[in-house]
């Protein structure tokens, strides 16, 4: 069975503007913004790549939120990343 792991796009860079994150992919030269909760996402992307379990218990942590709202929100923000070229989804072979 594998695993689906989301990690960073090569080609973006990212910037802390205070109150929150500004992300250009070099490519595009689209420039996105990004929320407190977004932010915790991708700084842990930019760590290493993560299934959606482990990015739902890093905002779960931080923010007082519910596991199953925190996982729908978190997915979502995945699908507009990946949608976006930010993030790119790879299988982890590792899981056997």
């Amino acid at each position: 069975m594998t695993n689906t792991l989301f990690k960073k796009a090569d080609g973006v860079v990212a910037s802390d503007l205070g109150e929150e994150w500004a992300l250009l992919d070099l490519e595009s030269s689209m420039y996105f913004t990004l929320n407190a909760v977004a932010v915790e996402v991708w700084k842990t992307l930019e760590q290493h790549p993560a299934d959606i379990n482990a990015l739902v218990e890093v905002v779960v942590q931080k923010f007082d939120v519910a596991s199953d709202v925190c996982r729908n929100d978190v997915q979502s923000l995945l699908g507009d990343l990946t949608d976006a070229g930010l993030v790119e989804a790879v299988a982890d072979k590792t899981d056997a």
